[in-house]
This record gives structure tokens, C-alpha cells and sequence, in this order.
């Protein structure tokens, strides 16, 4: 896995793998942001799946990622 001194090609493989076309579970709360996630898989040597869920807040137009979680995959999709 990634560690401390592997920020920057953590945040690469991020925007790597980043895709508007991709996101899943998109909601938007009474106050107008937009949550979404984002399913990628991660790591240095052995890839594992991951949600990267995401926030555009208001009065903004670039999300940012707010928390990320390993999933398991299953059959027929990508996980959850």
C-alpha cells in the first residue's frame, strides 16, 4: 500500500482514474451540494477497489474527495 512518503503518486493515481462518466450514488442535499462516488482501484503493487466519495459544494464547480473506503468486489459490478 501507500504510505506517508507516497502522497503525490497516491494523489496521481487519484486523477488518474478520476471519471465524471463513472460516478455512482450522486445526491444532492436540501443546501444544494452534490455528493457522489467514484469506484477505483488502488495500490502500489497490488491493486485493491476502493469508493472515493466526493463533495462539490456550493458555489463551486470542482469536487473534492472527502473520504475513501476499501470495498469488496462481487459479482456483476464493481462493489458495494
Amino acid at each position: 500500500g501507500y504510505t506517508e512518503k507516497d502522497t503525490a503518486q497516491l494523489a496521481a493515481d487519484i486523477a488518474a482514474q478520476y471519471n465524471e462518466d463513472k460516478r455512482v450514488d450522486f445526491k444532492i442535499a436540501d443546501n444544494g451540494t452534490e455528493k457522489f462516488s467514484v469506484f477505483m482501484e488502488l495500490g502500489k503493487k497490488e491493486r485493491k477497489l476502493f469508493q472515493t466519495v466526493w463533495q462539490i459544494d456550493l458555489g463551486s464547480e470542482k469536487p473534492r474527495l472527502i473520504t475513501s473506503h476499501r470495498v469488496s468486489r462481487k459479482k456483476g459490478g464493481e462493489g458495494k
